[in-house]
């Protein structure tokens, strides 16, 4: 990627996985090129909160977040902390260069935590935000990351996605874990395990399902897995390969990749097992002596972006789902191009590129065709938008292990996700309603 300013600076050594395993590394957050338009910010610590653990104080965990950001610059504030009822000292920030300011004040009944918070304007000497937050269920991470999206959304006009989902699969010698974390990797739950590949995870559009290939019965069967009662449903069952599941955007069909009639085709089934036999009437979407696959819907559910290799090499192609035209090359920058996502608005979409033997992701835009490379490691893949479409989750490899990273959609910021030393693969980022999802424990 070519800017003009390039700036590579460790900005911290953020979080460390508190788990019973080791984490897989210090997760850090790089910033890559100039940081002048971003807007400088300083969380100080919550009264109240002097008790948790360091890496579950909501202070902390709040910046942590806006670090992620590429429209915040956070700074440092050792030593300072003001509750919500406490004089802020706008000299001081002002004279560090700060524009913004968090406090807080935590305090705890039972399982129940709340949090008064404040988003101070320095130069303006007032409170531009003010609220009180209240969390029953989800601890006290899950408060800080609804406070930092609050703070993001009011800074920057358009809401974060610290308190969303992830899922990926973790594999430990012949086992494979459904893993679901929060954003940022923590509070990390298996939600299925099996000794048989998993593949493929990717989370239903209202966040209470995933859908997934797995090969339990000595081949490929997609199943649909809902998260809070456990119930799995297989959903094709069809002669030869039954891969590639993606939702439709009201979560009732399923476009999957399957082999039955030869060759590899996209085809639309019902979600909710009406095929689940093998003996249903799937609907053909692609029809060609390729191999079609990896299918994903747009946002608005009338077109599927897909992998062909009809054209001699992989690369991507569109088709509507009504069938009304033929499929349409998306991509001719290099001559492997796979895995395609749409954006949350449909506007871009992201993919892997092979070049030169190594794998990345770039992003391209619908309606230019410019080419975005957002990373340049080995073996960059599965990329995966946030559900505001200003980051995308993919997996990687860190000392010959599949690892989870991320990367702002302008390529400016970079950050590793916190792990379990497994190998890690295929990640899928939860939409908002997979914040409230409650995952069996």
């Amino acid at each position: 990627m070519t800017r003009s300013i390039r700036i590579l600076t460790t900005l911290s050594a953020l979080l460390i996985a508190l788990l019973s395993k080791p984490a897989i590394a210090q997760v850090t957050v790089e910033v890559v090129g100039g940081e002048g338009s971003r807007i400088p910010i300083a969380v100080l610590s919550f009264h109240g909160d002097e008790e948790a653990q360091d890496e579950h104080r909501i202070g902390q965990v709040i910046a942590a977040d806006l670090m992620r950001s590429s429209a915040l610059r956070v700074l440092e504030a050792p030593g300072l902390g003001a509750g919500v009822d406490d004089k802020v000292d706008h000299a001081y920030f002002s004279a560090a260069g700060t524009d913004m300011v968090v406090i807080g004040k935590v305090s705890k009944t039972g399982s129940s935590i709340k949090a008064r918070f404040a988003l101070v304007d320095i130069a303006r000497r007032t409170r531009i935000l003010e609220e009180t937050i209240v969390e029953s269920d989800f601890g006290a991470r899950h408060l800080a990351h609804r406070i930092a999206d609050e703070v993001h959304e009011r800074l920057t006009g358009y809401p974060g996605a610290f308190a969303t989902k992830i899922c990926y699969i973790a594999r430990d010698g012949h086992s494979s874990e459904i893993v679901i974390a929060d954003s940022d990797g923590y509070n990390r739950r298996v939600l299925y395990e099996t000794n048989a590949p998993i593949m493929s995870p990717q989370w239903s559009p209202d966040g209470t399902r995933l859908a997934y290939v797995s090969f339990e019965r000595q081949r490929p069967r997609i199943y649909v897995h809902n998260i809070s009662t456990g119930k799995r449903t297989v959903v094709a069952n069809f002669r030869g390969t039954n891969s590639a599941p993606a939702w439709s955007p009201d979560g009732k069909y399923l476009a999957v990749t399957l082999s039955k009639d030869g060759g590899s085709q996209i085809y639309l089934i019902d979600a909710n097992g009406t095929n689940n036999s093998g003996r249903g009437n799937p609907i053909r979407l692609s029809d060609s002596r390729s191999r079609d696959t990896e299918p994903n819907f747009s946002p608005q559910g009338r077109h599927i972006l897909f992998t062909s290799d009809r054209g001699g090499t992989p690369q991507i192609y569109r088709i509507p789902v009504d069938g009304s035209s033929r499929a349409k090359r998306m991509t001719y920058d290099g001559r492997y191009n796979t895995s395609p996502k749409y954006s949350a608005n449909g506007d871009t979409f992201a993919y892997v590129r092979l070049e030169s033997g190594r794998f990345s992701i770039a992003m391209q835009d619908m309606s230019s065709g410019q080419v975005t490379y957002l990373t340049s490691g080995r073996d960059d893949r599965s990329p995966v938008f946030a559900p505001n479409g200003k980051a995308v989750l993919y997996s990687t490899e860190i000392k010959g292990r599949g690892a989870l990273a991320a990367v702002s959609t302008d390529g400016s910021t970079k950050w590793g996700i916190a792990t379990y030393a497994h190998d890690i693969r295929g990640p899928s980022w939860g939409p908002y309603d997979s914040n409230r999802v409650e995952i069996p424990k």
